[in-house]
C-alpha cells in the first residue's frame, strides 16, 4: 500500500505541474515527454516464470521520452528508470524439492534502460486521441541480488528455516554475473489515451504490457 501511494502522488504532482502528454496536433515536429506509472511484476511471476513460491515483488517507474511526430505516427525513444522492491526470501521453481530452493537476498534494486518507439495518432474527436505504440531496447539491472543455495552436506535434509540461515548451511553464489552487469530486454505494447488541453500540451493515460508486467501511467508530451 506504500509503495501505490507513493506512485499516485509522483502521478499526480507530475501531471498538474510539469503537465505534459500527446498534444492533440495534426501538424509535423517535435515532441518531448514525461510519466510516471506503476507495474505488476507479480503477475508475470504468477503466470510464467514456473515459480512454486516467490517473495514479493513490486516496481514503479519514471521515464523521459523524446521525438518526433509526423501528424499520423510518432518515432522517438524513452529513458526509462524502473524502482524495484524484491523482498528477501525463498524462490523455489516447480517441482524442485526443498534442497533445491533458493534464498534471494536484495536490495537498492532498479533498472535504467532505453527504448526505441513508435506510434499511432488516431484522433477520436472531443479533444481525445489513442496512441497504440510498441518500445523496444534494453535496460541494466543494479542495486545488490546475492543469490544463496542449500548445500547438500550430511546430517542436513529438507528445509531449513529461516532463522538457520546464517549457520553455514547457505552458500552464496554472488551477484547475477561475475562483471555486477545483469541486461534486461525491455518490450513495451501498450496504448494511451491523451486528453489535449491547448493546441501544445495534452494529459495522458497509458495502459499495457511491459517486461516487468502489465504497466499503468499517468504524464505526457508536449508538441512543439
Amino acid at each position: 500500500m506504500k509503495m501505490w501511494s507513493r506512485f499516485v502522488f509522483v502521478a499526480v504532482v507530475m501531471t498538474l505541474s510539469v503537465a505534459p502528454a500527446y498534444a492533440d496536433n495534426e501538424d509535423p515536429g517535435a515532441y518531448i515527454g514525461l510519466r510516471a506509472g506503476y507495474n505488476l511484476p507479480e503477475v508475470w511471476l504468477d503466470s510464467f516464470a514456473g515459480l512454486a513460491e516467490h517473495t514479493d515483488v513490486t516496481a514503479w517507474h519514471l521515464a523521459a521520452s523524446g521525438g518526433y511526430d509526423f501528424g499520423f505516427v510518432r518515432v522517438g525513444g524513452t529513458l526509462w528508470h524502473y524502482f524495484l522492491t524484491i523482498d528477501d526470501g525463498i524462490w523455489r521453481g516447480d517441482g524442485e524439492a526443498a534442497l533445491d530452493q533458493q534464498y534471494i537476498d536484495a536490495s537498492s534494486n532498479g533498472i535504467v534502460g532505453v527504448t526505441a518507439d513508435v506510434s499511432l495518432d488516431v484522433p477520436l474527436g472531443s479533444g481525445f486521441t489513442l496512441h497504440p505504440g510498441l518500445g523496444i531496447g534494453l535496460g541494466q539491472l543494479y542495486g545488490d541480488l546475492d543469490r544463496f543455495e542449500y548445500e547438500t552436506r550430511e546430517g542436513v535434509s529438507g528445509n531449513i528455516p529461516d532463522d538457520d540461515l546464517t549457520q553455514g548451511q547457505l552458500q552464496t553464489q554472488g551477484s547475477p554475473d561475475e562483471s555486477g552487469t545483469f541486461l534486461v530486454p525491455l518490450i513495451n505494447l501498450e496504448a494511451a489515451v491523451s486528453y489535449a488541453v491547448s493546441d501544445n500540451i495534452a494529459l495522458q493515460f497509458a495502459a499495457g504490457i511491459q517486461t516487468l508486467g502489465p504497466s499503468f501511467a499517468l504524464g505526457g508530451v508536449y508538441h512543439f
